[in-house]
């Protein structure tokens, strides 16, 4: 059994659970922004939206574009299960998200989002007589987590056959959520699945915990990355849900300094999303030199932030 709560941190707020199981620790208010078009997005792989291969050794594999808006998913590309390329331009002058379940084939978008209000409504949450329990017909899959405006995130999931629902869980000054400004779709993957393999990455960064609740790590995350296009892949090694946010903070800044400013003026990469031990999820990265953190906001069955518990990488990319 569990609870999860809304918890303050300066500017930021997370959604975080009290109790182990499952719960959605995503950052959901961040500062927002224009994209002037004069500079170059700090990640822009070099082939998105067409599927043309991309850096899959030529893999027969899908792609699935997610155009984010302010506030909707225009979404083109392929609906096949298995391995597929998520390509998410951020279109928007907000930072967005695709909090990606897959549920039961009875199961609407409309039934996510009653889910999410009865486990993340404080008015909810106050009229509930008894703590609910995370119910097994939605499993959190991960996809694209926040991305700031103007930038591009891709990643590599094999999707079984069978219905998902992706939401934007994030909101804006107001605290009006996203997905209730209509930025939620519901997919089906039907039909011959995509025969290639899930493609080999260049790194493998590894999410771990001591399954007790008190030690989090990222396993041979890299101190340096040389600048430049890199396939990684993400693997939930550890006992429960991980994500893996990535964030490129402002020139010069370290990331004591960015911490004590908030994160306030990062740029979000959409590195992916809670997903569940065994799971991976393959990122396609084209990046500019400069300083990367790497996150896991989750909470322990303490609701301490799996950051405050060692899940911080510092990547410096020359």
């Amino acid at each position: 059994m569990w609870k999860p709560l809304f918890a303050e941190r300066g500017a930021l707020r997370f959604i975080t659970p009290v109790l182990v199981l499952i719960a959605l620790a995503a950052v959901l208010t961040f500062a927002c922004g224009d994209d002037d078009g004069e500079e170059r997005a700090t990640n822009t792989p070099a082939d998105t939206v067409a599927d043309t291969g991309g850096n899959t050794g030529g893999a027969d594999i899908g792609t699935l574009t997610l155009h984010a808006t302010d506030h909707a998913f225009r979404v083109e590309g392929a609906k096949r299960p298995g391995p597929t390329r998520v390509v998410m331009p951020n279109e928007g002058a907000y930072d967005h998200y695709a909090l990606i379940f897959k549920v039961d084939g009875d199961r609407d978008a409309d039934d996510v989002l009653e889910l999410l209000q009865l486990f993340f409504d404080e008015q909810a949450m106050a009229a509930a007589t008894e703590e609910p329990e995370w119910p097994d017909w939605a499993v959190w899959k991960g996809g694209p987590s926040v991305l700031s405006a103007g930038e591009t995130a891709e990643l590599i999931i094999d999707f079984e056959p069978g219905r998902y629902v992706i939401v934007c869980p994030m909101d804006q000054p107001g605290g009006v959520m996203h997905y209730d400004q209509g930025m939620v779709t519901v997919i089906d993957f039907e039909g011959e699945p995509h025969a290639g393999p899930m493609p080999a990455a260049d790194l493998v960064i590894t999410g771990e915990d001591d399954a007790e609740g008190a030690s989090y790590w990222f396993g041979d995350a890299p101190e340096t990355l040389d600048a430049g296009a890199h396939l990684v892949e993400f693997r939930n090694d550890g006992s429960e849900l991980h994500e893996f946010v990535l964030a490129r903070l402002p020139d010069g800044m370290t990331p004591d300094e960015a911490f004590e400013a908030e994160l306030e003026g990062s740029t979000w990469l959409g590195g992916p999303a809670p997903f569940g031990p065994g799971d991976r999820q393959l990122m396609q990265l084209d990046l500019q030199p400069g300083t990367y953190v790497l996150l896991c906001f989750w909470e322990n069955d303490e609701a301490v932030p799996h950051v405050d518990l060692g899940m911080l990488s510092e990547i410096v990319v020359e």
